[in-house]
């Protein structure tokens, strides 16, 4: 299929849960706020992306000089978005869900480092030019081990919710999906891009097809939105 039409599905898909919390608004918590802007924010650079895509191939004549000034070949340098909204805004959520006077002041903590590593790694080491591989590798990491902790912190909690019920595990789980190929490609995908493109866009694919699947899960997530208020977090204690 297509890249361009896988591209263009995964951001239909990405429409999923801002529709379902736009109609489950009135019972949006704090934290599930806060994560509808995450999944806008998101929409935001993903069609921006999207956008300058067709906008090269359509005026790539008159583009071709700053294309090659600047050594743009992909959209690689727009990638530092992604990282920054990851970083600052599931680590508010998780700061939230996990207390922020308890495991969540870790978190705040940890998210704002990497967001800070990864900002001066895209401006002054790997660069905006390459895929790179530390700070892809940083954010797969980031989110699918804070994504399976807190799923394991509900486990530990013995909550009366039964956790097909809970919000934030449907979330969780959302989250971490993706994220089983993303850690693999992000850690390899600089020289498999470099020296095996086709293997790349592949494989790039078939992640995409695991977004999708996310999606559809946080989707779910925002539809249980009402049991929220049954789940009393930390800071509420």
């Amino acid at each position: 299929m297509n890249l361009i039409i896988i591209a263009r599905i995964t951001v239909a898909a990405t429409c999923l849960p801002i529709i379902i919390a736009a109609l489950k608004r009135k019972d949006l918590n704090k934290p599930l706020r806060i994560f509808l802007m995450y999944c806008v924010l998101s929409l935001v650079v993903n069609v921006s992306e999207q956008f300058f895509l067709w906008y090269a191939s359509k005026n790539y004549a008159s583009l071709e000089v700053y294309f090659k000034y600047f050594d743009i070949q992909d959209t690689s340098f727009i990638g530092i978005l992604y990282y920054v909204l990851d970083f600052i805004f599931l680590g508010w959520f998780y700061t939230l869900l996990l207390g922020k006077n308890h495991q969540g002041k870790v978190v705040h903590w940890i998210s704002y480092l990497l967001l800070l590593v990864c900002v001066l790694n895209y401006l002054f080491i790997e660069g905006y030019k390459v895929y790179g591989k530390f700070n892809p590798a940083a954010d797969a990491i980031f989110i699918f081990v804070l994504a399976a902790y807190y799923l394991f912190f509900l486990f530990k909690s013995n909550l009366s919710l039964p956790l097909y019920k809970n919000p934030y595990a449907w979330i969780s789980l959302g989250l971490m999906i993706p994220h089983i190929i993303g850690i693999f490609l992000f850690m390899v995908g600089d020289v498999v891009h470099k020296e095996n493109y086709y293997l790349f866009t592949t494989l790039s694919s078939l992640k995409n097809g695991f977004l999708i699947i996310g999606q559809i899960l946080m989707a779910i997530g925002f539809w249980h939105a009402p049991f929220a208020r049954f789940i009393t977090l930390h800071d509420e204690k």
